[in-house]
């Protein structure tokens, strides 16, 4: 199963912004944004299974925020050990895969400031 993500979020008064996939087992991966040093991140620490090596969590995967827009647009495209996230337009681009104990069944969003999402659409994506 795939699912495909899309939405605009106004960033204003935001200094940080959170997306986090998760699952009844506990397992999570988190990924968003720092605004403040306009960096993106994806961290996998709790993504499931991550004992098969220690460099697997080691570090936080970033990039940088190259866009200048006061709306963060995200896209990202999810399937069972993977995740491409495209921001704005793609002019970040972030890849990452991942072992969860079972698939991610819940998304949420948090910040520091109260967010107002805009245009958002999730669709399931069938492959053969």
């Amino acid at each position: 199963m795939t699912n495909e993500f899309s939405f605009n979020l106004p960033l204003k008064d935001i200094n940080k912004v959170e997306f986090v996939l998760s699952n009844q087992k506990k397992d999570s991966l988190k990924f968003g944004l720092n605004t403040a040093d306009r960096q993106f991140y994806v961290n996998r620490k709790r993504s499931g299974l991550t004992d098969f090596s220690e460099k697997f969590t080691q570090k936080i995967s970033t990039a940088p925020r190259i866009s200048n827009s006061d709306t963060l647009k995200v896209h990202f495209i999810l399937d069972k050990t993977s995740i491409e996230i495209f921001y704005d337009n793609g002019a970040t681009v972030m890849s990452e895969i991942f072992f969860p104990n079972e698939p991610y069944d819940r998304f949420t969003i948090s910040s520091n400031a109260d967010l107002n999402i805009q245009d958002m659409e999730i669709n399931r994506i069938e492959v053969d």
